[in-house]
């Protein structure tokens, strides 16, 4: 079920860049188009669907088995490859002026943005697939997706400081965004809220939805700011703003 929820999330994604969409006009940077080719991005991203099908292929089996075991060790260094390679290309492609320590921080954002958001997709798959609350050890989930939360505000709050400071826009614009309080409560007070209902133990499926799409649709939303905050930015090589994606 996981994969299969992952698996429509990428073809969503692809799906739109083909149709060359607004909010995603490109797939890694590869603007799929007759005659285009991938970009190294696109190429290192596609690659990570091999051991995604591995895992997929053997997912009826025991899971004890080496050859699942061992395919789910590398479908998961796959994706953290991929997450770190392609967060620092976006940065550059977004702003070609951004400089090392601030283009360095958004590959630790991604990879934390993504064990806390996918951990909440995760939770979703097994309070759907397993009713029982001895199997689910809510507490131990609740625990360490709290603990992911308080982990990520920590580190996005971190890389808006850097890139604020940074800012040609006046700061105090940025930062007093509608859309960042916004995001902010999708992410972070209505997952929080969601899980700390769930230690009751009554609708653990509902709450679990809520929590993994409300969580999905701010960090959309804080990209999206954090994007406008990147153009913003000063060219270093000759002074100008950096263009917007």
């Amino acid at each position: 079920m996981p994969i299969a929820l992952g698996t429509l999330l990428i073809v969503l994604g692809v799906m739109a860049a083909c149709a060359q969409s607004r909010w995603m006009p490109h797939w890694h940077g590869w603007v799929i188009e007759k005659g285009s080719r991938p970009t190294r991005d696109a190429l290192i991203a596609l690659a990570c669907g091999l051991p995604v099908l591995a895992v997929a292929g053997l997912a009826r089996g025991d899971n004890a088995f080496w050859a699942t075991r061992l395919s789910g060790a590398a479908m998961a260094l796959c994706s953290l490859g991929s997450l770190i390679i392609t967060a620092y290309a976006d940065a550059r492609r977004q702003a070609p002026g951004i400089d090392h320590h601030l283009a360095t921080q958004l590959p630790l954002s991604r990879v934390v943005s993504a064990t806390y958001g996918g951990g909440l997709w995760l939770w979703l798959c097994a309070a759907g697939q397993d009713t029982d609350p001895a199997g689910l050890h809510p507490m131990a989930w609740i625990v360490g997706l709290l603990v992911l939360a308080l982990l990520r505000g920590l580190v996005e709050s971190l890389r808006w400081q850097a890139a604020l400071q940074r800012a040609q826009t006046p700061r105090g614009r940025l930062e007093l965004q509608p859309g960042r309080f916004l995001a902010a409560l999708l992410v972070y007070a209505v997952p929080c809220i969601a899980l700390l209902l769930m230690s009751f133990g009554q609708g653990w499926l509902a709450l679990a939805s809520l929590a993994a799409v409300s969580c999905t649709a701010g960090m959309a939303t804080e990209l999206s700011l954090y994007d406008e905050a990147l153009a913003a930015l000063p060219d270093s090589s000759d002074g100008t703003v950096a263009r917007q994606r």
